[in-house]
């Protein structure tokens, strides 16, 4: 599975969900950084790691702690639970 990304709007490269950028952040950790919650999810839904910890120790999980979104928190932990 591919996610399209682009400023366009219509997705001008193609990034693999495995991808981290230099500082191992996928693209889940950037849409739960900027509380994207709709798009998070989707994500999550396709099977994006939330537990994937970048080169600080972070998950999105950790970050959706921090930014006291508890939609996503709320969210995440269901998944877990489903898939434990």
């Amino acid at each position: 599975m591919y996610l399209r990304v682009g400023a366009d709007g219509v997705g001008t490269t193609m990034l693999d969900p495995h991808t981290v950028d230099c500082e191992g952040n996928s693209a889940l950790h950037f849409v739960v950084s900027i509380d994207f919650n709709e798009v998070a999810i989707w994500l999550i839904d396709k099977g994006f790691n939330f537990v994937l910890e970048n080169n600080y120790g972070d998950t999105p999980y950790d970050i959706a702690v921090a930014r006291k979104n508890y939609f996503l928190v709320r969210h995440m932990q269901k998944i877990y639970a489903v898939r434990r």
